[in-house]
């Protein structure tokens, strides 16, 4: 009787129900299968396995596979069940994988799947010579990866078809997204080096949040690298003038965010990359590094702009923050008004000849 209630009454009964207790419900008979199945529709289009007992994902997964597009396989999912995932889910479109040395091989046919185009991988695995990446296909766009080993970086740098890379280990976090790729360290171990080309890139931001000072970064080879963006915590961390000097040749604009503002320093590196950078067009940073620039460099940064050719033909674009907060009021300065401010102070200056802001 319980069964030949209308369809409307049965969704609502299924609506009170856990997904664990609709997914029990359902296997009674063929009847209740149905209704689960009309009552998910596309409740299950993300399927977190760890949220099910192994018979309730076995039944959610064989009545509601078709509808599921992502899926989060943790490392207690049976190698049984993997395959019945990979038989059902047809339509996946991402999933997150927790790789162990049991359960690779069930896990890599995901992995070549091309309707996957966003792939996160925990590899949980003991094994560090097990090579997950080479089945990585080529239409993948965006990779995530946790359980990062250091011998794991050769194969990682032939993934050049990903617009977005993100790695985790237990000594790296670095983010890098490839078409405007950006690069996060928090603790980059001196041994690991990352000597990637990406011929094609033109953007390049790299952001740095902490380290301890055996710090080293290993920065990709950008043969057509036009923006550079450089963030981080302490300016001690990051050797400027080697970064600088790596992309001096093509880097077109440079853009300054410091998390801790040591604005001499910042303005200093100003000036050297003018001066080392062949094409620079453009600096942005900090209001107060830029007020820094003018109240201790300025002499050296008009030199600067006369020998690399600028003039009121040819101006070079000086950009601070959008926003920026006096310090003593604590109201808003908007970014126009600091050129105005500087105006105030030295408005003779032949600087204003040379640059734009």
């Amino acid at each position: 009787m319980f069964c030949d209630l209308p369809v409307e009454i049965m969704d609502m009964v299924f609506g009170y129900l856990k997904d664990g207790d609709k997914a029990r419900l359902a296997q009674v008979n063929q009847q209740l299968s149905q209704q689960f199945v009309y009552h998910s529709r596309n409740a299950f289009k993300q399927l977190i396995c760890s949220d099910f007992s192994a018979d309730e994902l076995k039944v959610v997964v064989t009545l509601c596979g078709s509808n599921v597009t992502c899926i989060d396989i943790d490392a207690n999912v049976s190698d049984s069940m993997i395959e019945l995932i990979a038989m059902q889910c047809i339509n996946l479109d991402s999933g997150s994988f927790a790789i162990t040395d049991d359960n690779f091989n069930a896990i890599k046919g995901f992995l070549k799947r091309e309707s996957i185009k966003s792939i996160k991988l925990n590899c949980v695995y003991q094994s560090h010579e097990t090579d997950v990446f080479q089945y990585v296909h080529e239409y993948c766009k965006i990779l995530k990866i946790e359980g990062f080993w250091m011998n794991h970086e050769q194969q990682i740098r032939h993934l050049i078809h990903l617009e977005e890379l993100e790695v985790t280990s237990f000594d790296t976090l670095c983010t890098m997204d490839l078409g405007d790729f950006t690069l996060q360290c928090y603790y980059y171990p001196i041994g690991l080096e990352l000597d990637v080309v990406y011929p094609e890139l033109t953007k390049l931001s790299i952001h740095i949040l902490d380290s301890p000072i055996t710090y080293r970064l290993y920065l990709p080879t950008c043969p057509q690298l036009k923006s550079l963006i450089l963030s981080c915590k302490q300016i001690e961390i990051l050797n400027l003038e080697d970064v600088i000097a790596k992309y001096a040749n093509t880097v077109e604009s440079l853009v300054f965010e410091p998390k801790v503002v040591r604005a001499k320093s910042y303005a200093r590196n100003i000036v050297r990359a003018l001066r080392k950078c062949k094409n620079l067009l453009h600096v942005g940073s900090k209001n107060d590094i830029i007020r820094v620039l003018f109240a201790d460099y300025l002499a050296l940064f008009i030199y600067s702009l006369k020998e690399k050719g600028f003039s009121t033909e040819r101006r070079f674009a000086l950009q601070g923050e959008d926003m920026d907060t006096d310090t003593d009021t604590e109201t808003p300065i908007a970014a126009d008004q600091l050129k105005q401010e500087l105006m105030n102070k030295v408005p003779d200056s032949e600087v204003w000849d040379l640059i734009k802001m």
